[in-house]
């Protein structure tokens, strides 16, 4: 007992945390799942969701019932009379036993069931289980009753609405102009792609650093020591690099070290069945033992004019101390004999996530963007 008294109390600190990223505060998530169960059936509780929800005109509140709600469209009621009389009776129906689910399934939300919003914010969610609100036939589950009708036929359909804007000023008259519609339900606005820094920099790229093969013998604390040591001594030459470009920049956060272990591939020039596993003597694919291999990149925020530079080879001179030499290879062609029974002499090559570079290589150069997106309400006839 005291286990499965353990579990909920786990899943409702997870739930709270989840409520607090949504900006709905955990009070108000308590209110919308605490008394507002009664018993339906054997396989079903019927949820009031609206009850104790206070529904005050000058709040702008608005009832969002998604597409499991509405039918596979989504819609909403913007009408406080309205609500504040269907508040006790309104309803929809759950599944609140988990072991009764088919198939072992419990609580797994299918999005967003309701949602309701005031002065364009969302302050209650209510979710339903994934295979119980999209199914009514399903064996084991009662088809899903509600009272919500009432609330379908008043209401009006609602448009999702993403927009790109090149500029935050574009982005915020854009958000204004949203926010004057007496029909917009919600506004999101954010820069994007990669991070918000990019904004202050006319756009932003990744660039890879020399991959790094660091023996297994050492530890993997030492390793590990090795690899960032390395890397940060090939970004300090980096950052020499920016400077010397006389153009602004940044560097976002740390370098990310991506540390792997690359599977072995047959290589296409030796064999008929290139990009084949190599597979060793005891039945299995072969990786790489002898090495950790990480693949060092940094996001840097810059104009267009810094990637090309880079792209032209203004830093080809960086290389790390630790990159793919002849002794690597030559650990590698034995290995590969020694498992295969057959000489190997570059007869692989190696499945990584990202490319094996002996210099820095730069990716797709990316402008800042800002989205806006919100909720916009079909206008009454």
């Amino acid at each position: 007992m005291k286990y499965i008294v353990l579990a909920v109390a786990a899943v409702m600190i997870v739930v709270v945390m989840f409520a607090a990223y949504l900006g709905i505060s955990p009070s108000s998530l308590l209110n919308a799942t605490q008394a507002t169960f009664s018993k339906n059936d054997g396989l079903t509780s019927r949820q009031y969701f609206l009850r104790g929800v206070e529904i005050l005109d000058g709040d702008h509140p608005v009832l969002v019932l998604h597409e499991p709600a509405a039918g596979g469209e989504l819609r909403a009621v913007d009408d406080p009379d309205l609500l504040r009389a269907l508040a006790e009776d309104s309803y929809f129906s759950v599944n609140p036993d988990p072991v009764r689910a088919p198939f072992g399934f419990s609580h797994v939300a299918n999005g967003y069931f309701i949602s309701l919003f005031r002065d364009d914010r969302p302050v209650e969610r209510w979710t339903c289980e994934a295979r119980y609100c999209s199914t009514s036939d399903t064996p084991g589950v009662a088809s899903q009753q509600s009272s919500l009708q009432p609330l379908l036929d008043a209401s009006r359909p609602v448009t999702r609405i993403f927009e790109v804007l090149h500029s935050r000023e574009d982005q915020l008259r854009a958000a204004d102009a949203a926010l004057d519609d007496p029909n917009v339900i919600a506004t999101s606005i954010e820069a994007r792609n990669p991070y918000l820094g990019a904004s202050d920099f006319g756009g932003s790229f990744q660039l890879q650093l020399p991959t790094l093969f660091v023996s297994r013998d050492k530890p993997a604390p030492d390793r590990l020591q090795i690899a960032e040591a390395d890397v940060s001594r090939m970004v300090q030459q980096l950052s020499a690099v920016l400077d010397a470009s006389g153009l602004a920049w940044e560097i976002d956060g740390e370098p990310a070290l991506n540390a792997s272990q690359g599977m072995l591939l047959r290589h296409p020039a030796e064999h008929d069945r290139s990009g084949a596993p190599i597979i060793g003597s005891d039945g299995e694919r072969m990786v790489m033992e002898a090495y950790e291999i990480f693949s060092p990149t940094v996001l840097i925020a810059g104009p267009e004019a810094m990637y090309e530079m880079l792209a032209a080879g203004h830093a080809d001179h960086i290389r790390t101390a630790h990159g793919m030499t002849a002794d690597v290879r030559n650990t590698i062609d034995n290995a590969v004999s020694q498992a295969t029974g057959k000489d190997c002499y570059g007869c692989w090559e190696m499945a990584l996530q990202h490319d094996i570079v002996e210099v820095p290589a730069v990716a797709h150069f990316s402008e800042p963007f800002y989205p806006l997106s919100y909720l916009r309400m079909q206008e009454e006839d």
